[in-house]
């Protein structure tokens, strides 16, 4: 049996525009690595939820991909996954189909 390498074969398939997989990609290349080789600061959580619109705050593994995302900075991991929570909830108000007034989308009657 040949020695272990560090190296993996990944094969994708997908009907997805470019620009989604490479942002995607973007995320989950260093989460898979897991070893961030560059200094992690604050402007990391702007990057990862820019990256992650639309597809990382409803992930069922969003925690471990922030998590490792931000290179297992509790404080960074805490202040995205708040920010992601609020994202969620925003979305899920907006799709829940009420009016600003409270009303279910009905006219008055």
């Amino acid at each position: 049996m040949g020695a272990k390498s560090g190296y993996f074969h990944v094969c994708l398939r997908a009907t997805v525009r470019l620009a989604d997989l490479l942002s995607h990609l973007y995320v989950l290349i260093p989460v898979l690595d897991d070893e961030k080789h560059y200094y992690v600061g604050d402007d990391e959580v702007d990057k990862l939820l820019a990256r992650g619109a639309g597809w990382l705050p409803s992930h069922p593994e969003k925690n471990l991909i922030t998590d490792r995302y931000l290179g297992h900075r509790r404080t960074l991991t805490r202040a995205a996954l708040d920010r992601l929570l609020e994202e969620d909830a925003d979305e899920d108000e907006a799709s829940s189909g009420h009016d600003a007034e409270g009303g279910c989308g009905r006219g008055a009657g």
